[in-house]
């Protein structure tokens, strides 16, 4: 029983510890793209507004963009064992690299400091075979 409520006491007093090491505030650009699809021919998509939210955790960077279905990637700088992936970030970008090594699909976003711009590519399945999403195109910083 003492056990028991030891154990209970530790873990209503780790519990909030726990929650703010797990809660990432995210950062979230808006931006204005332009993108195409490439399968051998190049496919210009409709120009479109999307955010990309940007998170870290410990030394690792996580971005989702979202918007149109087309535009929409995630990238981590966590390597697991089906993803293999890089944190590139310098001192004028911020620039994650992934491979999921199953079918060494890439995906790749780079958000430039300055001016604040975003680039990025994602691989995905198109009439049947791979292709790659690209697009760019300025961001505005939150307000």
């Amino acid at each position: 029983m003492k056990k028991t409520l030891l154990f209970s006491w530790l873990l209503l007093g780790a519990a909030p510890w726990v929650a703010v090491v797990a809660h990432a505030q995210t950062y979230t650009l808006t931006c204005q793209v332009q993108g195409e699809i490439s399968d051998g021919n190049s496919m210009k998509l409709k120009p479109a507004k999307i955010t990309a939210g940007i998170q870290t955790i410990g030394n690792n960077i996580f971005i989702k963009v979202q918007g149109p279905e087309v535009y929409q990637m995630f990238v981590s700088s966590l390597s697991t064992e089906q993803m293999a992936s890089k944190n590139m970030t310098s001192d004028d970008s911020m620039w994650v690299h992934t491979r999921k090594k199953s079918n060494n699909y890439e995906s790749d976003i780079k958000i430039a400091r300055e001016p604040v711009s975003i680039t990025a590519y994602n691989d995905i399945d198109f009439k049947g075979h791979k292709a790659r999403v690209s697009l760019e195109g300025p961001c505005q910083l939150p307000k």
